[in-house]
């Protein structure tokens, strides 16, 4: 009877130590909200969570967090499916800064899956240092949490310990479910540390930043324009004014990543207008195309972008070449009242300010103002003294592996310039000045290659 009453309080204790260790493991992660709670609790390592170890050969090395893919193995369906459906979002980092010790440690936090295990690829990583890349060794008191799981709420938490500087370190994650770590879902985190705040952003490995809009597409674009035309001429007896509204404006566009720094961006525009009579100065003519081509170069550095919350910006100089025909009511009648309308080119280089506004949900926003240089106006009729402002504002969406996206983009241009004709009937020379205000509304397809 001893015996058996023994037994029975063994199973009791061990039912109870069963119920705490449950409870402990669901009270410690943290909230999203609160990662620092999160630091309090260090999550379990691979060694002991051996139910969720991949049966592979390959692993973590016994001697430190790093995790060790077979690069030779040819990944299945299975495998890529797996890894393709792990799901990973970032909270902001938080950072603690020692001067004295000239180090700053950084906590990382989000979620995924789960029983996601996270690993570090490689403890040695690179520091940026202008155009160069160098490599540094972590050690392993300079890491914290790795490697890591992600609680029953998805939540994971590592920590690093680093000097000021930029740097790029490559964070794997693997799904519980997987039988080969070569299913892991590798990030390279892009850091830009200082005693005052973390610049943080990320790219997948073998796969685009997803901070990055889309650079490399064919764009087709379709919408409807609006313009105002003034002439002020002392020979003309009264201000010719008259406005426009059209559909449908049509647009054609290129654009290309050349390298880290430089994207190239061309696009083609056809506007249809229509002039009117005005109560004083009739005009002769009727409608007319505004036709603009512009050939860009777009250069942005790594320590031009910044993060805001879910939002990074990148910012940019954008220079190029544009060249448009546009409308012009020439005094070229019999009658010096008359006006008659004809398209003339201006042709110009621009110069300007860029701004990309990404998100890692397939939105982007683009932002861009141009003023044309002066002195190196090219036209068909005597003109001078132009002054042009143009800008664009507009967003685009491509869901997730489709080659297919959209937009939704304005873009307006106005342009002032002084100019003197001769009258093909009277001979003699007429002056003044003209000036245009073009707005134009379009929705846009766009294909990637």
């Amino acid at each position: 009877m001893t015996n058996i009453h023994l037994f029975i309080i063994s199973i009791s204790l061990s039912c109870l130590m069963f119920g705490q260790t449950a409870n402990a493991e669901e009270s410690s992660p943290a909230t999203p909200e609160k990662v620092e709670v999160a630091s309090k609790a260090e999550p379990p390592t691979a060694s002991t969570t051996d139910a969720t170890t991949p049966t592979s050969t390959e692993g973590t090395d016994k001697d430190s967090n790093i995790l060790i893919v077979n690069k030779s193995e040819k990944l299945s369906d299975k495998v890529r499916s797996i890894r393709d459906a792990i799901e990973v979002v970032w909270f902001k980092p938080e950072s603690v800064a020692d001067e004295k010790a000239g180090t700053v440690r950084i906590s990382f936090a989000g979620t995924t899956k789960p029983g996601t295990r996270v690993y570090l690829l490689s403890n040695e990583i690179e520091t940026v240092k202008g155009d160069k890349k160098e490599k540094m060794v972590l050690k392993p008191t300079e890491l914290k949490y790795l490697p890591g799981l992600a609680d029953p709420r998805g939540v994971f938490l590592f920590e690093m310990t680093l000097p000021p500087g930029n740097y790029e370190i490559p964070v794997s994650f693997v799904d519980p479910a997987a039988q080969s770590i070569n299913a892991a879902k590798s990030f390279i985190l892009l850091l830009n540390v200082s005693y005052k705040e973390v610049v943080f952003g990320f790219r997948e490995m073998d796969g685009r930043d997803p901070f990055t809009p889309e650079s490399d597409y064919y764009a087709f674009g379709g919408g409807l324009n609006y313009a105002v035309y003034n002439k002020s001429s002392p020979e003309v007896p009264a201000e010719v004014r008259f406005s426009s509204f059209k559909i449908p404006s049509l647009r054609f566009g290129y654009a290309k990543t050349l390298d880290p720094k430089w994207r190239f961006n061309a696009s083609l525009l056809f506007a249809p207008g229509e002039t009117q009579n005005g109560s004083r100065v009739p005009v002769k003519g009727g409608s007319y195309i505004w036709t603009n081509l512009n050939a860009d170069g777009i250069y942005s550095k790594e320590t031009w972008k910044k993060t805001y919350g879910r939002y990074r910006v990148r910012y940019g100089v954008r220079t190029g070449l544009q060249l448009n025909s546009i409308p012009f009511l020439a005094s070229t009648t019999k009658d010096d009242n008359t006006q008659s309308v004809q398209n003339v080119s201006m042709n110009y280089l621009s110069v300007g300010a860029q701004a990309d506004i990404m998100t890692d949900d397939g939105f982007s926003y683009e932002v861009f103002m141009r003023a044309a240089l002066p002195g190196l106006l090219m036209s068909s009729i005597d003109a001078k003294d132009l002054m042009s402002i143009d800008g664009s504002i507009g967003g685009m969406y491509f869901k997730k592996k489709s080659a297919w996206g959209y937009g939704l983009y304005w873009y307006g241009n106005w342009m002032k310039f002084s100019f003197s004709e001769k009258d093909a009937y009277s001979d003699k020379n007429v002056s003044g000045t003209s000036d245009i205000l073009f707005s134009n509304l379009e929705f846009r397809v766009l294909y990637k290659y």
